[in-house]
């Protein structure tokens, strides 16, 4: 084949196809309740249920779609991944705590095409601080947050006795999801706590560092 017209038909292919990295969408059950409980995402990404308090059995509502799963999400640091293969509505529900009409422990996945743009797939409707994975952790550990707006964002970690050892986000942010990496390498093992500050909203969550 012609090097000129091979050059071309890669070209013309990766204009038709363009290449998408798939997403882990991440959904904490704690305190019978998802959160977020309702989420858009894209063909082919992946949801993954983690857990960090109560006993739980997420399932899914057969009668939302084809994607069906029953999965228990009750231990310290377990995680449950579904792939998402089909377009439209999906239910999902706690077993024991909520039910297939939305009632309860209950969430909503909304799968998309790639070629949708919709603002769910761009920008989070609330702030939302999650519980720090893995945790305990040693040395390093992950934070996610969101901000439906933008705002002055400060992210602090305190010790046991209330005296600050980190400060990891202390300027304005644009609207959006972040993730950030807390390193306690250079800490001894304890209880600390992340303190979270934007705008009117204030969340704080424990931290357990063990080496």
């Amino acid at each position: 084949m012609d090097k000129n017209l091979l050059l071309f038909s890669l070209f013309f292919i990766l204009i038709l196809v363009p290449v998408r990295a798939q997403t882990n969408h991440i959904i904490d059950v704690s305190n019978d309740v998802f959160t977020p409980a309702k989420i858009t995402i894209t063909l082919g990404d992946t949801v993954t249920w983690k857990w960090v308090s109560g006993s739980h059995t997420t399932t899914s509502d057969s009668t939302s779609g084809p994607n069906s799963w029953d999965s228990p999400i009750n231990s310290s640091h377990q995680t449950f991944s579904f792939v998402l293969t089909s377009l439209g509505l999906h239910r999902y529900y706690c077993r024991f705590h909520g039910g297939t009409d939305g009632s309860g422990m209950s969430g909503t996945i909304t799968v998309v095409s790639p070629t949708v743009v919709t603002e769910n797939t761009k920008f989070p409707t609330n702030y939302y601080l999650s519980q720090n994975y893995p945790n305990p952790f040693n040395p390093t550990t992950t934070i996610r947050y969101a901000l439906p707006s933008s705002s002055f964002v400060t992210i602090k970690v305190y010790n046991s006795v209330g005296n600050e050892v980190a400060t990891l986000v202390n300027e304005e942010e644009e609207e959006g999801y972040y993730n950030i990496v807390f390193d306690g390498n250079d800490l001894s093992s304890g209880v600390y706590y992340l303190q979270f500050k934007s705008n009117n909203f204030l969340r704080v969550k424990k931290m357990i560092l063990l080496k």
